[in-house]
């Protein structure tokens, strides 16, 4: 039996991650690695990571990342942290999502998702409508 510690989820266009941070009932921890592909059939690939390896792949990783070139990092499909923040800032504000997804290039369902994954309700930014009651006479 093990249980999960931290879990965080990051959403991209047709892909989605689970990293769980999870704990052994023998006390030893180790990092789950989920990822969800929608592409028609939705298909579901795993794995496991020994902590100890950890900065071992992120290393490799890393070197990986410097061989590719300038021009396919720039075409990012997903939205970076700091748009992230600040979506969440502007949403505060009472920007609505239809002009979120219009102001960073987007969906609307990629910013609903942004505003899930961080806990936050999403309502309608719609001002409410004042109703006016006239007493009928007798």
């Amino acid at each position: 039996m093990s249980n999960i510690i931290e879990t965080t989820h990051l959403e991209y266009n047709k892909s989605a991650f689970l990293i769980d941070l999870i704990k052994h009932d023998n006390g030893d921890y180790f990092i789950e690695l989920l990822q969800s592909i929608d592409s028609g059939n939705k298909s579901e690939q795993s794995i496991k990571i020994n902590p100890t390896l950890i900065e071992d792949i992120v290393n490799v990783l890393k070197k990986y990342l410097e061989q590719i070139p300038e021009s396919q990092k720039e075409a990012k499909n997903h939205i970076t942290a700091v748009d992230q923040r600040e979506i969440l800032k502007r949403y505060f504000k009472g920007v609505s999502i239809k002009d979120l997804s219009i102001q960073f290039n987007s969906n609307q369902e990629d910013i609903k998702s942004i505003l899930r994954n961080k806990n936050i309700a999403i309502v309608s930014n719609k001002p409410i409508k004042k109703r006016y009651w006239r007493k009928k006479k007798k």
